[in-house]
């Protein structure tokens, strides 16, 4: 009998808790490697450390799909030491006023050490320069080594999930939870789960895995994401069918297919929300991925204290913990309702027979 799926919860317990910046997601690697030999699935790695997981039921006749995501999130990197004062540079996006005064925590081999920033010089243009903090620790810290805001732990209280680094930690759990049901059940399916590398500095990883092609080509992809919240899309008003960013429109067809299956969750399943709007408040690797030609579509949770930026400071990134659950039972249901080509088909047959109707009322 094969082992049981364990819950969204205990999932989000294993990898939120974790410690991750951009070009330092060992943990989290760690952590699906192991999910991998625990469940006896395929995995790859490109020389961008991106990883590729695998399920595959020889039964199934579906067109594989895969999830993406990222497994970074803002992140601090010691470039220089002296004494108990260090300089480091910020990895990813997040502004002055959370930067200043802030309290950190670095990640060494002898334990965590806290630190308090001292002043702020931020980059003119981040493409060419560093945002560079000045700090002093509790102890000595090391170049190389890596820290995150000091935030309080998970939190699952209350119907929201808080964390450091839920963008985009959420979307690993959630991957790594829905794998772990198809292996639990057998299901006829083919999904792979792409986690990419150093996304907060500008997409660095998912260029790398477009030029190893570690992905099949012409595998259909979802990109998972957490995204600002906005007045056209809430937190407790389900999963959100992304449709674009502030840079470009995804796949038509796959945003259509998606909403017809989430259109069969709302039918069959009391309760069950979802919604779909366009989240310009940033841009998503999906954007990268379908200038390649590979057929993109993504999915996003809507996240309020975006990159630890709160109303007063630095504060822990949060979601809306039934949207989540109810993104896992999207994801399942796309995951074994692959793309079918055949409803373009009705639906170009459904506006046929209308203009059949009326094309006699044309006074040519």
């Amino acid at each position: 009998m094969p082992t049981p799926a364990r819950p969204l919860k205990y999932w989000l317990r294993e990898i939120l808790t974790l410690p991750t910046a951009p070009f330092h997601e060992d943990a989290v690697a760690a952590r699906v490697y192991a999910f991998a030999r625990e469940r006896g699935l395929k995995i790859r790695e490109d020389r961008g450390e991106n990883l590729l997981l695998e399920y595959r039921n020889p039964g199934a006749r579906s067109q594989a799909l895969a999830f993406s995501c990222h497994m970074d999130h803002p992140g601090f990197e010691v470039i220089s030491v002296r004494g108990r004062e260090a300089r480091v540079r910020l990895l990813g996006g997040v502004d002055e006023k959370t930067l200043r005064g802030s309290r950190l925590v670095f990640h060494t081999a002898a334990g965590p050490v806290k630190a308090r920033t001292l002043s702020v010089r931020m980059a003119a243009d981040r493409r060419r320069d560093d945002t560079v903090l000045r700090l002093r620790a509790e102890e000595r810290l090391s170049v190389g080594e890596f820290g995150q805001f000091d935030l309080p732990p998970l939190s699952l209280a209350g119907g929201k999930i808080r964390a450091t680094a839920l963008d985009n930690l959420t979307s690993a759990a959630l991957i790594l939870a829905l794998m772990d049901r198809l292996a639990a059940s057998r299901r006829k399916a083919h999904v792979y789960g792409l986690f990419t590398v150093a996304e907060e500095v500008g997409f660095v990883g998912a260029m790398e895995s477009i030029d190893s092609g570690i992905l099949p080509a012409r595998v259909p992809l979802l990109v998972m994401e957490t995204s600002r919240e906005l007045p056209s899309f809430r937190q407790g008003g389900g999963p959100v069918i992304r449709v674009g960013d502030r840079m470009s429109v995804y796949d038509d067809r796959l945003s259509r297919w998606m909403d017809d299956r989430a259109g069969e969750l709302v039918k069959e399943r009391p309760g069950f929300r979802y919604q779909r709007a366009l989240m310009p408040g940033g841009m998503c690797e999906a954007s990268l991925f379908q200038l390649t030609g590979r057929p993109t579509g993504a999915l996003a949770l809507a996240l309020d204290n975006y990159h630890n930026m709160g109303p007063r400071g630095a504060a822990a990134e949060s979601v809306h913990r039934r949207d989540a659950e109810q993104m896992l039972e999207l994801m399942e249901r796309l995951a074994l309702r692959g793309p079918d080509s055949r409803r373009e088909a009705c639906l170009m047959d459904e506006l046929k027979q209308i203009h059949r109707r009326y094309r006699g009322r044309f006074k040519g």
